[in-house]
């Protein structure tokens, strides 16, 4: 087999990506170089690569995926200012990149090849991922604002008849401002918002946002939440404090409720509460707060919005959510017990709402938010309005 004549600089292959090689005389970040400056059968090392774009490398790795007899020489990988290998294309079948057949250096450049073998194709950065249909997609941002409008504008149409509000709305008030106090006005502008929001929401979504179907599914599917989460959060407070004489209430789940309100206020605090606890509670504090945490300590790309399932994770990232899930679920129990409106302490109570927190925690990173709004809401309108 001939070799090709050594060349200056490749034309650049497949992926849209704007990360740039390191220069041989820069600093490798600890990664060790190439041998030869290039990949000798297989020894793909990273030459002058920093450690924390080393799992982000694409570039070097084309020749290596799903060729099909091909009638010419494949590039093994290209590094420096020359080719010193050429692998037979002929012999790569599916399955030949695959992360499991070398150590660090070649499975970190493998890693990106084998998932577009298991799904990607090799697509572009700019082309958007196909999300899978069926029950156990997750919709995505879009599609999950969208199937929690309906709550989002409900409760704030009703808000306006009652004297409290959540602790956790911080738009009330505002519009409230706006409107100059005039409770017509208010409800003017509140329905204007609710209009604005679902014509976005329908635009940005590309028609997949609105279905019948689908708000009937969220419903349904919070429904069997909220009765799976209450009764295991009861079991468990059972067995903790079933030999504590007086720790435990006749009924837990409404001694750990807001107290005795009417069917129309509970309605509309119950909305309240699911729609705006979970945004303080799930998308910020343990969303934001947990890709924070990896993103610092492991350098890991890590979110929970999306139309994918939760990312995978490396030992040490998802300890890291565990533990943050642990102290974002004891935050959302406590804050239930914070100011003029806060119940009294019991340590059974506090329990209990923990463990909805932790239930309603792994509900949003295993269904989204909008499973997770729904669930919350019809979890507390069993409380407080049946």
């Amino acid at each position: 087999m001939s070799f090709p004549v050594a060349v200056v600089d490749l034309a650049k292959l497949g992926f849209a990506d704007d990360r740039k090689t390191v220069g041989l005389g820069d600093d490798a970040g600890g990664v060790h170089g190439s041998r030869e400056r290039a990949c000798v059968d297989g020894g793909e090392f990273l030459a002058g690569k920093t450690f924390a774009e080393a799992l982000r490398l694409v570039l070097p790795l084309f020749g290596q995926g799903n060729i099909r007899g091909a009638s010419k020489a494949v590039f093994g990988g290209q590094i420096g200012s020359a080719v010193t290998d050429q692998e037979d294309a002929g012999a790569h079948r599916d399955g030949d990149a695959s992360p499991n057949d070398a150590g660090l250096g070649r499975g970190i450049l493998a890693l990106p090849l084998w998932v577009g073998h298991t799904g990607a194709a090799m697509a572009t950065a700019n082309q958007p991922v196909q999300a899978s249909s069926g029950f156990a997609a997750k919709g995505g941002p879009w599609v999950d604002l969208g199937l929690t409008l309906p709550i989002f504008v409900a409760y704030h149409l009703g808000v306006v008849t009652l004297d409290v509000r959540n602790a956790t709305d911080l738009v009330t008030a505002p519009l409230l401002d706006l409107a100059e106090g005039n409770r017509e006005m208010y409800l003017v502008i509140t329905g204007a918002i609710g209009v604005v929001f679902a014509g976005v929401f329908a635009l940005a979504g590309r028609g997949q946002v609105f279905h019948a179907g689908k708000f009937l599914q969220i419903a349904l599917e919070g429904a069997v939440y909220a009765f799976v989460m209450r009764f295991a959060a009861n079991y468990v407070v059972g067995h903790l404090f079933a030999g504590v004489a007086g720790a435990l209430p006749q009924s837990i789940a409404g001694a750990a409720s807001a107290g005795p309100v009417g069917p129309w206020a509970g309605l509309i605090m119950s909305m309240g509460a699911g729609f705006y606890e979970e945004i303080a509670f799930r998308v910020v504090l343990f969303g934001l707060g947990a890709q924070a945490l990896v993103g610092r300590f492991s350098q890991q790309r890590f979110g929970l919005l999306g139309p994918s399932s939760t990312p995978s994770l490396t030992l040490r990232s998802f300890l890291m959510v565990v533990g943050w899930a642990v102290v974002a679920a004891a935050l959302f129990s406590g804050v239930h017990y914070v100011g003029a409106m806060g119940d009294r302490f019991e340590l059974a109570t506090f329990t209990f709402r923990f463990v909805l927190g932790l239930a309603l925690t792994l509900i949003y990173a295993a269904r989204g938010f909008a499973a997770a709004v729904w669930t919350h809401t019809l979890y507390d309108v069993w409380v407080l309005v049946f």
